[in-house]
């Protein structure tokens, strides 16, 4: 839609692998009793205000920021302060759990690549959906994954939309969904001089990193069904409380 990404907020900012993160461990970390962001929602990690608020200072108009933090409503606050417009993207959490063991077996630069790559495919799941807690590694479960974002879908000033609805038929969605939720953001952004359609058109396709595969309902054919009970007796009240049967 015209904008351009600048930086992001999340957990990977220091937490990944390689030299890049070494060094902002050091540059983002809080000092003692200087006030944090709780940031990330699979591994949160403790930001300085200072450094969060000097990403969000680079986005100029035309600029965006991707974010995966949950939490502490004090950050939304923050956004909101700066004159941000806060879009929720919200998925099926029984595709966010397929995603997530996928990304991770696939991205070498995760912390927890190795430890899942050990693992069987049964096992990856299960961790992945309850959590690790020990002292080489940590994962808050899913459903405390998930519901750290509800402060920012019970918050009237958030615009909350579905992957389920944005796909369209490229996806397995429908047209009628996408129409709805795309003239819903450009309304929310005040965008003009773009169509529903040109959006529509340009949202499959190479270079298109947002989507492994961008399928609805694709998790019924890549999860273990062995775990099936378990993960729906697990995220049963979530599953309800956020749509989906």
């Amino acid at each position: 839609m015209g904008y351009r990404q600048v930086g992001g907020v999340d957990a990977s900012i220091i937490s990944r692998r390689g030299l890049p993160s070494i060094l902002r461990r050091w540059y983002f970390r809080p000092a003692k009793s200087s006030p944090c962001y709780l940031v990330g929602i699979d591994m949160p990690v403790e930001l300085s205000c200072k450094a969060v608020a000097r990403i969000l200072n680079r986005a100029k108009s035309g600029n965006f920021i991707p974010g995966h933090v949950g939490y502490k409503p004090e950050l939304l606050g923050m956004i909101k302060s700066k004159g941000f417009a806060p879009v929720l993207i919200l998925r099926d959490p029984r595709a966010v759990l397929n995603s997530f063991v996928h990304y991770v077996v696939a991205n070498a630069f995760h912390p927890l690549h190795t430890f899942f790559k050990n693992k069987s495919t049964e096992e990856r799941y299960r961790f992945a959906l309850h959590g690790i807690r020990d002292t080489q590694s940590h994962l808050q479960p899913l459903l405390t994954r998930c519901r750290a974002v509800d402060v920012w879908k019970s918050d009237p000033a958030v615009l909350s939309l579905r992957f389920e609805d944005l796909v369209g038929l490229p996806g397995g969605g429908s047209k009628e969904s996408q129409e709805r939720s795309l003239h819903a953001l450009i309304s929310f952004l005040g965008i003009q001089g773009i169509t529903i359609q040109d959006i529509a058109d340009d949202i499959f396709g190479p270079g298109r990193h947002t989507f492994r595969k961008g399928k609805i309902r694709g998790w019924e054919r890549e999860m273990p069904t062995s775990l099936r009970n378990e993960v729906d007796e697990v995220l049963g009240e979530l599953l309800i409380d956020w749509g989906y049967p």
